[in-house]
């Protein structure tokens, strides 16, 4: 057997660089030298590294707060006091006056209420704090391969081919066989297309709905430094959507930039600034004193982006394969996506750990070893992306009425599933099981059977929040 494992991860966003840090302090924590002795993790990714990257994706700027499951993830990890510094400090939502739901308080506060603060900034903030660990404390277990693509050349040998790219162009190849391959590329992952075509147990389910948004930079600056906290994400609408955050700008959080999501149910274009305007005086009228036109015009050209897919897979590992966060299982945004990715990461390093003393010893060959981590891992998280597909599809399923229903109806059982979704303390499972219990006891009242009677639940229900 080789001294030392070959672990391949593919995809350097959160879930990947959450793997690679847990797996490089595990092997550091074995008493092995700094070369991390008998493991040796390879990151592959085709974007360039996020030292170099922009910051965030004008098209896709959503701004992600990490809390429970991810925060835990990053305590296990160890890298909280990295983020601490390279992030936003998270408390919790703020509801702007809402046009379609006027009654409501204004400025009414959802604050996050756990002891440990959780974080807010975009995709590559988050990829550059994991990054700045691994390459500051272990990069002689893991190594970066920027600007690569891969494919799978043997499912049995476990074999990549590596395809080095510069201006567009393949400048190298080279194969490598790994002990394990963990597929993090995201919802269009080679791995788990390069699996579906290897095994034929193996199985993906992919669904629709009618989800869509376009992004918008609130570029006045001045003012929305005045008017908006970045420790906050601002909601101005909830139908349809009109949620706003802060990501670190150019000089990281010592900056910010705002961007604000519109939610749509259809691939939706505007022809003009008026149009744009008209839309903004409908359902969040308060943004037109936070941006310019010359924004509005911006926003006319940008995709209108499809959020409404789903994917999930079963099993979530082949052989000597394993699927983390989007490419084992992608779902329209409930807030959880990259906590969802983070922990997944740290659920696989536990069942790694498991059987860590199998492999060191040398007792066993690391594939075998890896074998049953890797069965452990499909039996233990597979409920968790089960229940995060079930409540992607169903949070925004109904029409608007039956909607607003579960959600106030829920929050005031305190079963609201966004905020259920956040306590780490609970299984996505527990919290998808719980909102299926709460819609059945809700139609079961009858109240939902027409609109009348959704109305004057709704009503009631807004009512109390009043008083």
């Amino acid at each position: 057997m080789s001294s030392k494992a070959e672990i391949a991860i593919v995809g350097a966003g959160p879930a990947g660089l959450t793997l690679a840090l847990a797996l490089a302090r595990r092997a550091m924590a074995s008493g092995h030298d700094s070369s991390g002795g008998g493991i040796a993790v390879t990151v592959y990714d085709k974007q360039p590294s996020h030292f170099l990257a922009q910051r965030f994706d004008v098209d896709r700027s959503y701004t992600i707060d990490i809390t429970g499951h991810g925060r835990k993830a990053l305590e296990y990890v160890h890298a909280t006091d990295v983020f601490d510094e390279a992030l936003f400090e998270f408390k919790g939502l703020i509801y702007h006056h809402l046009p379609n739901v006027s009654f409501l308080p204004v400025n009414r506060i959802d604050a996050v209420t756990e002891e440990s603060p959780g974080y807010t900034g975009s995709r590559g903030d988050i990829c550059r704090a994991l990054q700045q660990i691994i390459e500051e404390k272990f990069s002689g277990v893991v190594a970066f391969c920027w600007e690569t693509g891969v494919s799978v050349e043997s499912d049995d040998t476990g074999t990549l081919v590596e395809e080095r790219t510069s201006g567009g162009r393949t400048v190298s190849t080279r194969s490598k066989a790994f002990d394990l391959i963990v597929g993090a590329d995201g919802a269009g992952s080679v791995v788990r297309a390069a699996v579906e075509r290897f095994d034929p147990t193996f199985y993906i389910q992919k669904r629709s709905t009618s989800k869509y948004c376009t992004m918008m930079e609130l570029d006045k600056a001045e003012t929305v430094g005045k008017e908006l906290s970045p420790e906050w994400l601002q909601v101005f609408n909830v139908i349809p959507l009109s949620v706003a955050g802060a990501v670190g700008g150019g000089l990281g959080r010592g900056s910010a930039r705002w961007f604000c999501q519109f939610g749509f149910t259809r691939d939706t274009i505007f022809s003009n600034v008026e149009e744009v305007k008209r839309h903004l005086r409908h359902c969040s009228p308060k943004l037109l004193d936070l941006v310019t036109d010359e924004e509005m015009e911006k926003f006319i050209e940008r995709k209108c982006q499809h959020i409404g897919r789903s994917v999930s897979c079963n099993p979530l590992r082949s052989g000597r394969f394993v699927l983390l966060g989007d490419a084992a299982c992608a779902f329209p945004p409930i807030g959880q996506g990259v906590n969802a990715a983070m922990e997944s990461a740290m659920v696989l390093d536990q069942c790694i750990g498991r059987v860590w003393n199998s492999f060191t010893s040398g007792s066993e060959p690391a594939t075998v070893v890896f074998c049953q981590a890797l069965n452990d891992f499909d039996a233990e998280w597979r409920p968790s992306t089960d229940a995060l597909v079930w409540l992607g599809d169903h949070l925004w399923s109904g029409n608007v009425m039956w909607m607003l229903c579960k959600g106030m109806f829920s929050s005031k059982l305190g079963l609201g599933v966004l905020s259920r979704s956040k306590d780490r303390t609970l299984s996505y499972y527990d919290v998808m099981t719980e909102a299926i219990a709460m819609e059945q006891r809700l139609r079961y009242t009858g109240w939902a059977k027409n609109r009348f009677g959704c109305v004057v639940l709704f009503a009631l229900t807004a009512a109390e929040e009043l008083l």
